[in-house]
């Protein structure tokens, strides 16, 4: 199988752009700088790994890592498989809603369909390290699972995250967005928001149907044509 070499838009390889590093490095720069030189005098603005991870992306649309928009390398951990029909609902017994259900987007790259608590945030959530998009408590696995792994939903979350940024706000680290990020959010918000549960409510309500329909019919027999059901 032939391998295309990652290069820079206008064509300089990234081997070559190694091995011309190695001899432009001087006394007053040092490899790694004649390296974020290199990339920002060929096409693109950033530093050199930060542009790996951007052509690394281009080359490889499954590639779960980016850069985010503090410098720092991030690597997406994105949970598709749950062994509950219904990962994300939880009722207490006393309760009459079930607790919220959200998919997570953690501020380590870990992103996952969990349960809150009603009435209580983490500080994280609070001060935007991590996000959170809401679901239907009963949308299922499969459900989660296909918006996942779309290929819509994962261009959204490398968006996200390479638009997220902390900053020290005087009394907390708080999470902030560039506009690229908080439009991907808002993306992946309104899609979240469509996941529901059709496909598992359509049946309960068949469920429920046929039970009626059968109590009514063997109220019907019972009353009518006793015999049939083995009554005096």
């Amino acid at each position: 199988m032939t391998t295309t070499p990652l290069c820079f838009p206008n064509g300089y390889t990234i081997s070559r752009a190694k091995q011309d590093a190695k001899k432009l490095k001087n006394a007053e720069l040092s490899h790694s700088q004649v390296l974020d030189q290199i990339a920002r005098e060929n096409g693109l603005g950033m530093s050199w790994n930060q542009a790996i991870a951007h052509l690394t992306e281009l080359a490889d649309p499954k590639c779960l890592s980016l850069y985010d928009a503090d410098g720092d390398l991030v690597t997406l951990d994105i949970t598709t498989h749950y062994d509950e029909v219904l990962p994300s609902y939880c009722q207490y017994a006393n309760d009459l809603q079930p607790q919220p259900s959200y998919i997570l987007l953690s501020g380590g790259g870990s992103v996952y369909a969990t349960t809150g608590t009603q009435g209580s945030t983490s500080a994280d959530i609070w001060h935007k390290i991590d996000q959170t998009l809401d679901i239907d408590p009963m949308t299922t696995r499969d459900q989660i699972a296909e918006f996942l792994e779309d290929e819509d939903t994962l261009a959204s979350l490398k968006a996200y995250y390479r638009g997220r940024t902390v900053e020290w706000d005087g009394n907390n680290h708080v999470g902030e967005l560039t506009a690229e990020g908080q439009a991907a959010l808002g993306a992946l918000e309104s899609a979240a928001a469509d996941l529901g549960s059709d496909d598992i409510m359509i049946p309960v309500f068949l469920k429920v149907v046929v039970t009626v329909y059968m109590f009514f019919s063997l109220s019907y027999l019972a009353r009518y044509f006793p015999v049939y059901l083995g009554s005096a």
